[in-house]
């Protein structure tokens, strides 16, 4: 793996804890699933519009920024309503457990599910040491979600 993806996913998955942390704090201070959601959605969409407005007027990189295809729309309706209901799943999830404890339980099995989703439905294929890299996964969730801080 070449280092900017360690530094870039390990960067990510700062920005995650830190993003879980304040919505976290929002949700014990009553925000509820849809304030929670559109606070995720319009920051978001905020930078997302921002960087590929820079991207489109770069010629070159114009089709970095085209989705004009049935299932690029597609695609990208089922990814907005997945967000949705997860962010909402998410808001539910924090009222019962602490952000520490909500997220080392989620962010664990999101890479299996990932993973396993690529197996199934992709073609993707996965060596030995992978599949032991999910079992741990599986049982750093577990672990991770046991007696969580008060």
């Amino acid at each position: 793996m070449k280092w900017f993806v360690v530094v870039g996913g390990a960067l990510l998955a700062l920005a995650w804890g830190i993003m879980s942390q304040l919505e976290g704090m929002v949700v014990r201070r009553g925000a509820g699933p849809l304030g929670i959601a559109s606070l995720k959605t319009s920051s978001r969409l905020t930078i997302v519009g921002l960087v590929a407005l820079v991207l489109f007027l770069i010629p070159s990189q114009r089709k970095l920024v085209s989705c004009a295809t049935p299932l690029c729309w597609g695609t990208s309706l089922g990814i907005g309503v997945l967000g949705a209901l997860t962010t909402i799943g998410f808001v539910f999830l924090l009222r019962a457990a602490p952000a520490s404890v909500a997220v080392s339980f989620i962010n664990p099995l999101s890479i299996v599910f990932t993973v396993l989703i690529g197996v199934m439905f992709f073609k993707e294929t996965i060596s030995t040491p992978q599949w032991f890299g999910i079992g741990l996964a599986v049982a750093s969730s577990i672990f991770l979600s046991l007696n969580g801080s008060k």
